[in-house]
């Protein structure tokens, strides 16, 4: 399942709500991120900026939902979501690219399209 990575910067009602009740959000979110068929792995808050990192893993769509809601909710000042691989998927990616760029390469070649 593919895997993300979000940076969060919180609204400054968000951030008033953190400091009037200082509590465990990522334990409350986690049921609805299932819910949406999207695994919360972890959070990670940047010291010094007003930031969150999000791990999670699911369907781009809910993903791409999952951002839609947080932002439109007013918790959210600016969300920015990448698709991260781990180190031994990224050679499997690379090496899969490699493979089919030489497959087509050698089509567009006996096809006469290239010279």
């Amino acid at each position: 399942m593919p895997r993300f990575m979000i940076e969060l910067s919180g609204s400054t009602d968000f951030l008033k709500s953190m400091v009037a009740n200082p509590v465990d959000r990522v334990s409350e979110l986690t049921p609805v991120l299932q819910d949406m068929g999207i695994t919360f792995e972890q959070r990670y808050y940047v010291v010094g900026e007003n930031k969150a990192y999000d791990i999670i893993s699911g369907d781009s769509d809910a993903v791409q939902a999952l951002l839609l809601a947080g932002l439109s909710s007013g918790a959210v000042a600016s969300a920015t979501c990448r698709d991260i691989t781990t180190s031994a998927e990224t050679v499997e990616d690379s090496n899969n690219v490699v493979a089919e760029g030489r497959a087509a390469a050698a089509r567009c070649t006996s096809s006469g399209i290239f010279p």
